[in-house]
């Protein structure tokens, strides 16, 4: 196995497919027969662990962006000690905080010095300003210290232009999520299922082939992340 990979999602706003992506990322690696960890950092609702109930769960606190350090350490003992792949959902309300936090506490040079790869995957839906500046500042502060990927959710139908500097930058890799019908997402989401699983499991035989359409997409957009830092 690789150097053990600490796999970041985060983004400026909500409702861009943070969670989908880790979710399908997870489900990917399980059918790979890929050994990782799962942690849900959130205020509250923690989605990923009703698609994988294995999700560990760490509830921040807004207001307290210091209660970071503990979670960071569980984060990083669970790739150091064993040795496993970890990926981290973040809510909205919190990854920029704990960007903040990461970076104020040194973590990044921690993990280079513990032979652990720190990738950062930056999730967004449109040329949403608040967004491209978030990532802007993380990159500037940050640097070449960990591996970027900027994930695009194609079903807003928008552009992406005002990344494309930040990309040419940092070198990251790109990542066009599956354009998904709405009523496919929120079918997911009620069985609280990743399309992947749906493809096993749903009993309505036209359901199924368009959840496993849906999933071959996922599985196809996230192949380039999985064989760069994880196999």
């Amino acid at each position: 196995m690789k150097s053990p990979v600490i796999f970041f999602n985060l983004s400026g706003k909500g409702g861009v497919g943070k969670t989908t992506t880790v979710a399908h990322l997870s489900s990917v690696l399980h059918d790979q027969g890929v050994d990782h960890a799962l942690y849900s950092v959130e205020i509250h609702g923690h989605l990923l662990q009703r698609f994988h109930k294995e999700a560990i769960e760490l509830i921040m606190n807004e207001v307290a962006i210091e209660a970071a350090d503990e979670w960071l350490d569980v984060i990083f003992f669970a790739a150091y000690n064993d040795r496993q792949h970890v990926l981290v959902d973040t809510g909205a309300n919190v990854g920029r905080g704990l960007a903040e936090w990461m970076l104020k506490i040194d973590f990044f040079q921690q993990c280079i010095l513990a032979n652990i790869r720190v990738v950062i995957a930056i999730t967004v839906g449109s040329n949403d300003h608040d967004s491209c500046q978030f990532f802007r500042k993380f990159v500037e502060l940050a640097g070449d210290q960990v591996g970027w990927c900027l994930c695009r959710a194609q079903h807003t139908g928008e552009e992406f232009a005002l990344f494309d500097e930040l990309v040419a930058e940092t070198k990251a890799r790109v990542i066009d999520l599956p354009i998904v019908p709405l009523h496919l997402m929120e079918f997911s989401r009620q069985r609280a299922q990743t399309f992947l699983q749906l493809a096993k499991d749903e009993v309505n035989i036209l359901r199924r082939q368009r959840c496993r359409f849906v999933g071959r997409a996922y599985s196809s957009a996230l192949e380039p992340i999985v064989k760069e830092y994880f196999k």
